[in-house]
């Protein structure tokens, strides 16, 4: 088969799947979606009109798009360029260069980083056309990276050429830049081909590690670039050479593409029916996505028995299902610590490169530390997440019962549910003091009450909204079987909480009130949190019995 036709299946199998998703939403609207028969999916003039208007449509949408990306690299750049011009330290750029730096970090760095892999479960496109279309695998991906270098190097580079010229940087810079993204994009997706497992059930989960580490590595390196300021020079990737390092790395990649035996055998066992049919269920039930569970996950080890003997009713209840769950709870988790442990190296980093200007930190500054720690807590901390998951494969079923809506299991729910979330919660308890602490040890002389003051106040914040979800929760259940949440109240509150965080949060950059004033508001601050759980406590104790049940 030729390139030209394959090029044309490609555009078929997108025409497909955009009429599909249309008909697919049409037949979810209230009013209309039962008149429209399943047959409309058969219809082979609304697949032909519907392609025809996207090829239409799509070269513009494609400049809108990549103009809109430009735009926000130039905004980024004159807000980043505003907020650390009030720092002395900071050499700061023009606006134009700034936005260059923005171009790399977010093409070169952070999305190159997500896109390692050359064949993921999650494609349809590439199932759609194994399964249906019965393209050789290798012939479907040869001409997908044609399609995409084609398109990078006539709308990309258009945008940004005429950005560049606008800006009196030369049009070809925006060649070079390209070429340099698609290559380095290309050559790690072919080169990390290996890291497949090509035995295992998960053959994606080496790459998914990689992916999360690169990442994690390529925002540090972001970071540290835009603390530099005039220091760096991103016009180094928009030159010759890079574009010619571009170019080598796309032909290396696609030669390794073309030429790779097993591509074929591995495409077909990491997309196979069984993760379409999984695709089309994470579709049908995307709110449910976060809580699923796989067997794997399962804990069902015979050694952690003992620990749930002379345990009866709802104690046993939930000490079996955090047990069996204990797992998978613990990824949300993990993840949070990896990004506490991301912040605490960049802040490490950042005190060793401004070492010399840490001397100048005035100890009034000790107060916006403690702002931060505690407004942080509605970031870092386990909450809504582990409640969702909890009613899912536990409440949902047993709230159909009047007995598990007694006051007395409520209650007995609520303090197995809160020591759980604490216990899940101090690993990222400990890491946040450990951030706070490195960063007060190294402005400030050591005051043991004010280390503990610190460490009050974490707890504080771990504790508030650990149980601030568990009350919303038990007066409220908003959620439904499929966990939307319906509950016009509890989505009111919780984005209380959220906008309060931010607002606290912006309160700390710009604290221009007499000291004794803002004292003052942060211990009102914390009365008010210590007077919420003691009115939630109470409103549990009197209402949940009649508001916690199945919507």
């Amino acid at each position: 088969m030729t390139t030209k036709d394959l090029l044309r299946i490609l555009w078929q199998i997108d025409g497909v799947t955009r009429y599909n998703t249309l008909i697919y939403w049409l037949q979810k609207l209230p009013l209309i979606g039962r008149r429209i028969p399943q047959a409309c999916y058969r219809l082979k003039e609304g697949k032909v009109f519907l392609t025809v208007i996207h090829a239409l449509i799509f070269p513009f949408s494609i400049l809108a798009q990549m103009t809109l990306y430009v735009g926000i690299c130039f905004t980024l750049a004159h807000v980043v360029r505003a907020w650390f011009s009030e720092y002395t330290w900071y050499a700061s750029p023009k606006p134009f260069p700034l936005s260059l730096l923005w171009l790399v970090i977010f093409s070169l760095l952070l999305m190159t980083t997500l896109d390692i892999k050359l064949v993921t479960r999650d494609d349809m496109d590439l199932a759609k056309a194994i399964r249906q279309f019965h393209l050789v695998p290798r012939d479907y991906l040869k001409a997908k990276q044609l399609m995409l270098l084609g398109r990078e190097l006539l709308f990309h580079v258009l945008v940004l050429g005429i950005y560049f010229t606008l800006n009196h940087f030369a049009f070809w810079h925006a060649i070079s830049f390209t070429l340099l993204v698609s290559g380095v994009r290309l050559f790690l997706k072919v080169i990390f081909v290996p890291l497949y497992d090509r035995k295992g059930d998960d053959k994606e989960k080496y790459l998914n590690r990689l992916l999360f580490s690169l990442f994690g590595i390529a925002f540090l390196v972001s970071s540290g670039l835009l603390v530099l300021g005039n220091r760096f020079a991103p016009q180094i990737f928009f030159s010759i050479p890079a574009g010619c390092l571009g170019f080598v790395l796309w032909g290396y990649g696609f030669y390794r593409l073309i030429s790779d035996a097993e591509l074929d055998t591995l495409t077909r066992s990491v997309v196979t029916h069984e993760t379409m049919k999984e695709r089309v269920a994470v579709m049908e039930n995307v709110h449910t996505v976060e809580v699923t569970v796989k067997e794997k996950d399962i804990g069902l080890s015979p050694q952690k028995k003992h620990r749930l003997q002379g345990l009866t009713g709802i104690a046993y209840l939930n000490a079996i299902f955090l047990q069996r769950m204990g797992k998978r709870l613990r990824k949300g988790v993990t993840i949070r610590l990896l990004i506490v442990g991301l912040a605490i190296v960049a802040e490490l980093i950042g005190l060793y490169y401004f070492r010399h200007q840490l001397g100048q930190v005035k100890h009034q500054e000790f107060v916006r530390i403690l702002y931060v720690s505690l407004v942080s807590g509605y970031l870092i901390y386990v909450g809504e997440s582990y409640i969702k998951f909890c009613f899912y494969h536990l409440d949902r079923p047993l709230l159909k019962f009047n007995d598990y809506r007694q006051r007395e299991v409520i209650l007995a729910t609520l303090k197995t549910r809160f020591w759980s979330i604490i216990k899940h919660n101090i690993p990222i308890f400990l890491a946040a003091n450990l951030f706070v602490l490195i960063l007060y040890v190294a402005l400030f002389p050591l005051v043991w009450s004010e280390i503990v003051l610190i460490v009050m106040v974490q707890f504080l914040s771990m504790s508030f909204f650990s149980l601030y979800f568990l009350y919303l929760y038990f007066l409220l259940q908003p959620f439904t079987e499929g966990l939307k949440s319906k509950n016009v109240l509890y989505n009111v509150l919780t984005f209380i909480v959220y906008y309060l965080g931010y607002q606290l949060f912006r309160f700390t950059t710009d604290m221009t009130m007499p000291i004794f004033l803002i004292i003052l508001f942060g211990m009102i601050i914390l009365f008010g949190m210590i007077l919420i759980l003691g009115v939630g406590y109470l409103a549990v104790y009197y209402l949940a019995p009649k508001t916690f049940r199945l919507k």
